[in-house]
């Protein structure tokens, strides 16, 4: 019967060990995922926290943007490469909307990854007409949207900078058009 006790006895220790280590852990993450939150959105003049809104992006033509350049805009972030079947599959969804919406308050900015060169990039803009802003991504706007683990990634964003809707994968531009109506 005694060493019944001690078994029981030392279970609930492990147990309450495991526990407490788990507990531990969980507020060490959480701690770590505010603080990079923190880290990688800025604020505008409204209060918006736009994710990375600070970070430079270079343009195809050797200038500079950030998105809070697109402050108080309903706005599409897309992460894409030149090479990513599904990605060319939304450039023409892209461009339509774009030209249908842009006079209302609404913006695209494609950042490209893995793509090459600028000059590469902006040979395939031209190729595909596409007429929204692309840049260079960086490890750094990649971060402050919480890493891209497949392409194409698009982030639709609210008037405020929220992020409203992540979208992993190609989506037909009628998704992307309900968004858009529904925030404009």
């Amino acid at each position: 019967m005694a060493t019944s006790n001690k078994t029981t006895s030392s279970a609930q220790n492990g147990f309450s060990q495991t526990k407490f280590l788990l507990t531990v852990f969980v507020a060490v993450f959480i701690a770590f995922v505010v603080y990079q939150v923190s880290k990688t959105t800025a604020t505008d003049a409204e209060g918006s926290a736009i994710p990375g809104g600070d970070i430079p992006l270079a343009t195809l033509d050797g200038g500079s943007v950030t998105l809070n350049d697109f402050a108080g805009k309903v706005l599409i972030v897309d992460f894409w490469a030149t090479w990513c079947p599904p990605c060319k599959m939304e450039i023409p969804g892209y461009i339509r909307l774009y030209n249908k919406y842009r006079d209302k308050g609404f913006e695209i900015i494609g950042i490209t990854l893995q793509s090459g060169t600028a000059k590469d990039v902006k040979e395939f803009v031209e190729e595909n007409g596409i007429n929204y802003p692309i840049v260079m991504g960086n490890n750094a706007i990649v971060e402050a949207f919480g890493g891209i683990t497949a392409f194409p990634t698009t982030f639709i964003l609210d008037r405020k900078g929220r992020i409203i809707r992540k979208y992993v994968g190609f989506r037909p531009e009628s998704v992307f058009e309900e968004d858009i109506k529904s925030l404009l």
